[in-house]
């Protein structure tokens, strides 16, 4: 890979990191102000328009791809040879791979699993 290309790719990271941190605000926002509704106040719905429990599991969704999306940051920034390359097997990832998973660690193979 070379510099452009992972000019590109972080550029897409650090996009991703931008929604990731919006969506968590968000949520956060959201169960903020639930906290000040009105007593007897009995929506039912959240952040998210969904339940407490289902903004829960999108924050701990956008938790961990944020997490994800640090790590790669990261490793551009620190060993941008290995960026792009696949943990397992130390094969490049695709492209076509990268794009739709910038975040990735693995190539396709070893993205299947075992």
């Amino acid at each position: 890979m070379n510099a452009k290309q992972r000019r590109y790719f972080k550029a897409i990271l650090e996009a991703e990191r931008g929604v990731a941190r919006r969506e968590l605000q968000r949520i956060a926002a959201g169960a903020h102000a639930e906290v000040l509704a009105a007593p007897g106040d009995d929506s039912e719905t959240s952040a998210t328009g969904a339940t407490d429990e289902d903004d829960a599991a999108v924050a701990a969704h956008e938790r961990a791809a944020l997490a994800e999306i640090e790590s790669a940051l990261e490793l551009i920034d620190a060993a941008p040879e290995r960026y792009g390359v696949c943990q397992v097997c130390g094969a490049a990832i695709s492209l076509e791979r990268l794009t739709i998973v910038p975040a990735t660690r693995v190539c396709d193979h070893h993205a299947r699993g075992p």
